[in-house]
């Protein structure tokens, strides 16, 4: 487990043989959700991982590892979408439906309900009413467990406008959520209209 000591001078190759080992996992998920494809995925995480080695002496320690990791790879995925012109739809939550690629774990059990399947349409519609901010706070925070300390360093926000925008957006999540529940179900009685 990688452990940064206070006064530590610089990261060496085999701290960040130990950042790679402790949260490569997790960096790639965050590449994946913006760009949807593993290679490019695992592409992004190595280049990130690089230009943190590169840049070692620019960490101070003010921010936890994984953080200051996170902030290089957020925006290295910003570049890699801006200069390739490619434009993911961060709208909805199609990914996360798709079973997620496992980095050498066993996959998940494959078996899933439909009423799971529903569950995950609705929060996929609420989803799609978040800004793109709290979508990536929410991101950050809900798929790695960052903290919002965290949170606010990767993105370069205050600890408190991360804990705002995460709140705002599980509010309007819930709301969205417990109207569409709520809403009344339009039995299909087969009649077609206008015929």
């Amino acid at each position: 487990m990688f452990e940064l000591l206070t006064g530590q001078p610089k990261l060496t190759t085999e701290d960040f043989a130990d950042l790679f080992k402790q949260y490569s996992a997790q960096l790639f998920r965050i590449a994946f959700s913006y760009v949807r494809d593993e290679d490019t995925a695992y592409d992004l995480v190595q280049v990130a991982f690089e230009k943190a080695m590169k840049n070692a002496d620019s960490f101070r320690g003010s921010a936890s590892a994984r953080s200051w990791l996170t902030s290089i790879l957020v925006n290295t995925v910003k570049n890699y979408l801006r200069d390739n012109k490619k434009f993911v739809d961060d709208s909805s939550l199609e990914y996360l439906q798709e079973p997620a690629p496992t980095m050498g774990r066993p996959p998940a059990d494959p078996h899933t309900s439909i009423a799971d399947a529903e569950d995950m349409g609705i929060l996929a519609d609420a989803y799609n009413l978040l800004s793109a901010r709290q979508r990536e706070v929410v991101r950050l925070r809900v798929e790695t467990g960052m903290s919002f300390k965290e949170v606010s360093s990767a993105l370069d926000i205050t600890a408190n406008d991360a804990r705002v925008t995460y709140h705002q957006a599980v509010k309007k999540l819930k709301r969205a959520v417990q109207e569409k529940l709520l809403e009344p179900a339009v039995p299909d009685t087969g009649i077609q209209k206008g015929g």
